[in-house]
């Protein structure tokens, strides 16, 4: 079959994928990254796994998600930038993209998956953080 969430071998590979992502994670549930904390590595790891179990049920990661979201909403500032402050690599200099500048946040996934959560759990802080992130993305694009 051409539907991939019916291959019995994506499935397995996926639920080996986010079972070793739940491993990742400090005493406080967060997503870690480079052996520490990163508010774009986090919000990346909520983001792919919450794509994944809209397709393929995953209770553990589900279950796995109040606390990195929590703690991503308080790396969003009042006005919507993502704060970097301790981060391993994003923002603060200790990563090199594929084109060789410093890495930084990437706004967009942080709306995507502020957005999902809060759609999916109806979560206000969430979608106001979201929307937040969003406005001070756009404004900050548009210079």
């Amino acid at each position: 079959s051409s539907d991939v969430c019916s291959s019995d071998l994506l499935i397995a590979t996926s639920r080996k994928l986010i079972a070793h992502a739940l491993t990742r994670r400090d005493a406080d549930g967060v997503f870690i990254e480079k052996g520490g904390r990163d508010s774009s590595y986090n919000v990346v790891s909520i983001l792919f796994g919450q794509t994944l179990a809209l397709h393929l049920p995953i209770p553990d990661f589900e279950a796995a998600l109040p606390k990195p979201v929590a703690w991503q909403l308080t790396r969003i500032r009042p006005n919507g930038e993502v704060d970097v402050t301790g981060n391993t690599r994003t923002g603060v200099g200790k990563e090199a993209s594929y084109f060789g500048d410093p890495k930084t946040v990437n706004y967009g996934e942080v709306v995507q998956a502020l957005t999902l959560y809060g759609l999916v759990h109806n979560d206000k802080a969430c979608l106001d953080a979201a929307d937040r992130v969003f406005a001070f993305w756009r404004a900050a694009t548009a210079k």
